[in-house]
């Protein structure tokens, strides 16, 4: 928890009650400013005592300055009074308490929209000790609470209590040793990759730190963890004093150095074309909105289930299309080719190679960093695996299983299933698998792709296509000639696409029907289900 050490709550009300004496109390303020303009009776609010009294119709406690106006606390234009309190604040080293990210502190009802006539100021040199923040509103006020609260310099920040591995202080070569030694104990099928499961767990609970952190400081070394002790004892005795002030500064300053030592790790190990993920995360940071609040869904994840499953209804319902289909298929795999090179050593190496550090892992808990510090033992066993579901059509039942997590769409109506869209987390080895296939399968694919495809294949992206398209209008325009786009978005595509129509694609394309088997055999007897807020759904066929 971040320590406080006070709490100064400044609130202007037309007239106090019982109701909202009890609303303020839930505060835990520790000095309350309380502005009424209407009773004259002194207000009572439960757990503190009364220091000053006026009983004025019109004036206040505190300073007030009219219809202060500055663009400084957010006013369109900054008026004669706005610059007559900037003034004074600058005379006596003062420094305004405003986020532009922060509600506005009044709610007009005659010009129904927010202000900010409420300011708050602190000495220069505690600045870093105070902060600002609007409370919720309260009923017959136009004025929202003002919190000031006195604390740390530096203030810990409490990450999510959900248990995760530390890969930064692995044992990355006791962990390849554990799988080593066992590895060979264990058949390469699908039956047993439970106990292989099983294996690779243990080894990771024995060799990699697993846990949260109850705390956690950005850019808080080791070294610097003495200096916040010595910092925050200070804090206690005396939150203002001289020696307080120039520990905080210090340590701000060592902090400083670390974090923008991370930063230049961070922009130097960017790279946008093997890994994004990095780079829209730090370019996210980078923005000047504040992150939104989550928010509890308001549907259930058996909802979000069902609603996939309509999506995945077909959407032909002709009498003998299935059948028609089937045998247009069998067809074809009569007359294609059945033989199958197995996969070898440098097919798994390659696909390794494309497994991203920091996915989320499937249903068996293998994360992409266990995957590539198997050993060699281990990468024998599980090429051994992968080509024994080739050749007998089988993979393990955990794979054909699916978590998916549900997220609300930005915008979009949080009552309606329609709103979310799943995200459906896979074993990572599975991932491996299906990475393999498409390396044998993509050759004659890209043969029958159009040249103005860029979705899903190497060296295109949205932004080649955007420059195309750019780059055509000025060719047309040039040309004196009228230049026509249609732009279709199709709902829930991936969700729709039946997967018979898919694999009679396949067969076409790829003309080896034992490949094609494969992908079927991968498409088929699928379930999964969906978890939000902690909540989850039950199991589910998926039939497209």
């Amino acid at each position: 928890m971040i320590p406080t050490k006070f709490r100064v709550l400044s609130l202007k009300v037309e007239g106090t009650s019982a109701t909202k004496s009890e609303i303020i109390a839930t505060l835990n303020a520790d000095i309350c400013l309380q502005e009424t303009h209407e009773d004259l009776v002194p207000p009572k609010i439960p757990g503190m005592h009364l220091i000053i009294h006026r009983p004025s119709p019109v004036h206040g406690s505190a300073i007030y300055a009219r219809d202060n106006h500055s663009t400084t606390w957010g006013y369109i234009e900054t008026n004669t009074d706005g610059e007559a309190v900037e003034a004074f604040a600058a005379v006596k080293d003062l420094r305004l308490l405003y986020d532009a990210k922060d509600s506005t502190s009044f709610q007009s009802a005659c010009w129904r929209r927010g202000y900010n006539p409420d300011l708050a100021c602190i000495s220069s040199k505690h600045y870093g000790n105070i902060e600002k923040s609007m409370g919720n509103p309260i009923p017959k006020t136009q004025h929202r609470p003002i919190l000031i609260d006195g604390r740390l310099v530096i203030r810990p920040q409490k990450p999510q209590q959900r248990p995760r591995f530390n890969f930064w202080k692995a044992n990355w070569e006791g962990f390849m040793s554990d799988i080593e030694q066992v590895i060979h104990s264990i058949n390469p099928t699908p039956e047993e990759y439970d106990n292989f499961q099983t294996l690779v767990w243990k080894a990771a609970r024995n060799n990699i730190p697993r846990g949260y952190r109850k705390t956690y400081i950005p850019g808080l070394a080791e070294p610097n963890k003495i200096q916040y002790e010595e910092y925050v004892q200070a804090f206690n005795e005396d939150p203002f004093a001289e020696n307080t002030i120039e520990l905080g500064e210090d340590l701000l300053t060592s902090i400083s150095n670390v974090q923008k030592e991370r930063w230049q790790e961070v922009i130097t190990n960017i790279d946008m074309t093997h890994n994004s993920k990095k780079a829209w995360m730090t370019i996210k940071k980078l923005n000047s909105e504040k992150a939104p609040q989550s928010r509890i869904a308001a549907v259930t994840p058996n909802q979000v289930a069902h609603q996939l499953l309509l999506n995945g209804k077909p959407l032909i319902k002709e009498r003998g299309h299935k059948k028609k289909m089937k045998m247009d298929i069998s067809h074809i795999m009569q007359n294609s080719n059945t033989n199958l090179e197995p996969f070898t050593e440098e097919d798994l190496t390659t696909a390794i190679s494309h497994l991203k550090h920091g996915k989320a892992s499937g249903l068996d808990g293998i994360t992409p960093e266990i995957v590539t510090h198997l050993g060699v033992n281990a990468r024998e066993w599980l090429l051994s695996l992968l080509n024994k579901c080739a050749t007998s059509l089988k993979i393990p039942k955990i794979w054909k299983r699916a978590k998916v997590v549900a997220l609300l769409k930005p915008g979009k109506d949080s009552t309606s299933p329609k709103s979310y869209r799943p995200i459906s987390l896979l074993c990572i080895i599975y991932k491996l698998y299906e990475c393999m296939i498409l390396a044998r399968i993509l050759p004659p694919v890209e043969e029958h792709l159009s040249v103005d495809q860029a979705g899903f294949r190497p060296g295109r992206s949205f932004c080649s296509q955007v420059l195309n398209l750019s780059q055509y209008i000025e060719d047309m325009f040039e040309n004196k000639q009228i230049t026509g786009a249609v732009f279709v978005d199709l709902m829930a595509a991936y969700d729709t696409v039946n997967h018979r129509a898919l694999i009679f694609k396949a067969a076409q394309i790829v003309q080896n029907s034992t490949m094609v088997r494969i992908i079927e055999s991968l498409l088929s007897n699928r379930r999964f289900h969906v978890e939000m807020d902690g909540k989850k759904s039950r199991w589910y066929i998926q039939n497209n």
